[in-house]
């Protein structure tokens, strides 16, 4: 599993550290290249995001996307949408 995200490095860093993301997550990318670089299949792929609105753009292009409004509940989430963790 990989996230991508719009943050600087430094902050992507901190969430990482701070949320344990480490141990969930094996790749960690931050630009909109990622489909590319992970060669991912858009409709195989999850979005997952706190705003809505993100949420919905990532729809508009064919990603399946799952809102996330609580980052203390993001495994529910994820179950929730059948990843298995």
């Amino acid at each position: 599993m990989a996230t991508i995200n719009n943050e600087s490095r430094e902050l992507n860093r901190y969430r990482i550290d701070t949320f344990g993301l480490g141990t969930m997550v094996s790749a960690f990318f931050s630009s909109c290249i990622v489909l590319d670089v992970m060669r991912a299949d858009r409709a195989a792929s999850l979005f997952v995001d706190d705003r809505e609105e993100n949420v919905a753009g990532a729809r508009a292009v064919g990603l399946r996307a799952l809102h996330a409004p609580e980052p203390g509940r993001l495994v529910e989430y994820l179950r929730d949408a059948g990843v298995k963790i």
